[in-house]
């Protein structure tokens, strides 16, 4: 019930702000013919009944995005993490501290922090969450159960109705109602209380026709159905009062259109005999004197055919309206792995080659990195279509060939290499991380030792058709033209890191420890996979960012391309989500996934004179410390990226 109270919440922010719209063009269009206002309250009703929208260029609707729990990414805790944060926050050993709350951190999809980075008020915020829904509920299940109870007694009411016929239309009258109204769904029937006058009786047969030929009597009790999943709202029900109104106002119009001046006063007298004191708000009916008495009859009085002018207005008015409230804002989104973003236009023709999912480094890179990429080839030069990747790297893309004997590979760094051989085992590990970056379960499977397959759905693996194999999920996930990292190679053991983009503005590191041994082929033993998020010790860091190295890696903003479109997209969006990258000290808590939470993790900038780099200092809950540089590379009002800190050049 949880999810379905944040989607209705998130579908009734963004409906305000259109019954806001509509109210205003009431005022500002007062001669507007009143049905077309009918036309604009159906288009709120479509926007609150089905809660998802286009996005185009004229939209004005922002996107808003309410999801249960944590944070803006949608992340719940489980049960058994909300029991712990009492004893994390009452205060344990380190070691104990920072495993209950890697347990509720750091496993991938299961839970994540709100924007301060606290578990504990972020299970209140989740408890708040829930607490809502049950109350939103109770609050549909109260006004339905009013909504049928009316319609029960005015049923019952009206067992007793007469029947009678006029101007050859079927009516019934009762002496147990105060005011003509139409009232059924399947077969509507119009009742007239018995006191009503015999001269005023023909303009409200004509009235009450003009309401079922409209299909009011089917209108507003759905207008009312979506009230009651929507009461929360005050946006809503100033909506259902003057909907109401309008429904009124258009039958007046409808009826009225050929009347002479003297019909016109006619039938006002017979809406002010038939007027009563309506304070409830009403379900069922519609009725002839219910509402806006005062204002119905001045729009009969004053009431001329709409000239060609103003219905063309009408027409427009209402075609604006669709196309900038029916439709949200489109933002420029953020390359990822879900999204299939086009990274080719992003690039520049160098760094295509790069970001193919093979990184194909200059001599200078590797004397300096100390890297030494693995597998031989030619020089990049031909263009072709990727294998495979069109839905990750942009619908068929044209990417630079691969080099000789790395097609459809993904490229290894090696930071450190230990034992005599460790060329015997390269293919296999890059075998390893392509099949693991693609998601191949039946490669992953072929390429396991026996035990490690007898507890292979404890390994994340999931049978699939044909008796074959599945594995991992769909994001966040390293993708094939994603870059892998190799910091440790030996005979029996790899340490990798992968890297992918997220939901949010970000890059996600992960740390895989690779253990395998040879029989007639290479076998893996063990496989251990980390997500570096929410990094709150120096292990941790130095796990995600060996020796503190940023600059020249794959973590690299600027290298790997993504800091400009970063920097775009916050320049761009109207979203609060990109406004941490304006700082130099949030800038380095949400690009390099530290924990968000001041009293955990503390982040401290100095700025330099010209105030284009920032000495960030971490000081994380051990009591460790590690220091960033920052820079801003696209100006003044740009973003900041992090970077390698080297303590001899700033001395």
């Amino acid at each position: 019930m949880e999810s379905i109270f944040t989607s209705i919440l998130s579908t009734s922010i963004s409906a305000g702000f259109m019954v806001l719209a509509v109210a205003a063009i009431r005022i500002l269009f007062r001669k507007m013919p009143k049905s077309f206002r009918c036309f604009l309250w159906m288009l709120v009703g479509i926007h609150l009944l089905f809660p998802f929208s286009i996005e185009s260029a004229f939209g004005l609707l922002p996107r808003v995005e309410i999801r249960g729990g944590a944070d803006r990414g949608g992340w719940l805790y489980d049960s058994e993490a909300l029991e712990n944060s009492d004893n994390i926050e009452s205060g344990t050993g380190t070691e104990d501290l920072v495993d209950m709350e890697k347990k509720a951190l750091a496993q991938p999809g299961l839970f994540g922090v709100n924007s301060t980075g606290s578990l504990k008020d972020a299970g209140r915020g989740h408890m708040l969450m829930k607490a809502g829904a049950v109350f939103w509920g109770l609050g549909v299940l109260l006004l339905l159960g009013y909504f049928f109870i009316s319609w029960h007694k005015i049923t019952r009411m009206l067992k007793t109705a007469v029947p009678w016929e006029s101007m050859g239309i079927k009516i019934y009258q009762s002496d147990r109602i105060q005011t003509p109204f139409l009232f059924g769904i399947v077969r509507p029937r119009i009742y007239i209380p018995m006191h009503i006058e015999e001269e005023s009786l023909p303009y409200i047969i004509k009235h009450e026709c003009a309401h079922q030929k409209r299909k009011d009597y089917l209108t507003k009790p759905a207008a009312f159905v979506l009230l009651c999943i929507h009461w929360f709202n005050p946006c809503i029900w100033l909506a259902y009062k003057l909907m109401c109104r309008d429904i009124e106002l258009a039958c007046d119009e409808l009826v009225i259109r050929d009347f002479t001046a003297w019909e016109k006063k006619a039938y006002s007298t017979a809406l002010l005999n038939c007027s009563v004191s309506q304070k409830k708000i009403t379900a069922c009916q519609a009725f002839f004197g219910e509402t806006g008495i005062k204002e119905r009859v001045k729009n009969v009085l004053r009431y001329k055919k709409p000239a060609l002018l103003a219905v063309v207005m009408s027409i427009t008015v209402c075609m604006v309206v669709s196309l900038c409230f029916m439709t949200t804002r489109r933002e420029k989104a953020l390359p990822g792995p879900e999204e299939g973003a086009d990274q080719g236009e992003m690039l520049s023709e160098t760094e295509k080659g790069d970001r193919q999912g093979v990184l194909l480094p200059e001599s200078e890179k590797e004397e300096d990195q100390g890297q030494t990429p693995l597998g031989s080839g030619e020089e990049a030069g031909q263009s072709q279509t990727l294998p495979g990747s069109g839905e990750m790297a942009g619908q068929g893309q044209t990417l630079p060939e691969p080099a000789k004997g790395t097609e459809d590979e993904a490229q290894i760094f090696v930071s450190q290499t230990e034992g005599e051989n460790p060329e015997e085992n390269t293919e296999f590990v890059r075998q390893w991380t392509e099949a693991f970056c693609n998601r191949d379960g039946e490669k992953i499977y072929a390429m396991c030792s026996d035990e490690w397959k007898k507890n292979a759905g404890e390994n994340e693996m999931m049978p699939g058709p044909e008796n074959g194999y599945t594995f991992g999920w769909s994001s966040p996930w390293p993708i094939e033209d994603d870059l892998v990292r190799v910091v440790e190679l030996s005979e029996n053991h790899a340490e990798l890191l992968y890297y992918a983009w997220t939901s949010e503005p970000h890059m996600s590191v992960w740390r895989q420890s690779l253990s395998y041994h040879k029989e007639d082929k290479w076998l893996v033993d063990q496989v251990d996979t980390d997500i570096m998020e929410y990094i709150c010790i120096l292990e941790e860091f130095e796990k995600a960012y060996p020796d503190g190295e940023i600059s020249g890696t794959p973590m690299d903003y600027l290298e790997n391309g993504m800091g400009e479109a970063l920097n775009n997209n916050a320049l761009l969006s109207s979203t609060t989500i990109y406004l941490p990258l304006f700082e130099p000290d949030t800038a380095a808590v949400c690009l390099l996934n530290l924990l968000r939470n001041e009293e955990k993790v503390e982040v401290e900038a100095q700025i330099d004179e010209k105030g284009k780099e920032a000495k960030v200092t971490v000081e994380f809950m051990d009591g460790n410390r590690a220091v960033v540089l920052m820079v801003q590379p696209y100006g003044e009002n740009g973003i900041w990226i992090p970077q390698s800190y080297n303590e001899e050049e700033e001395e």
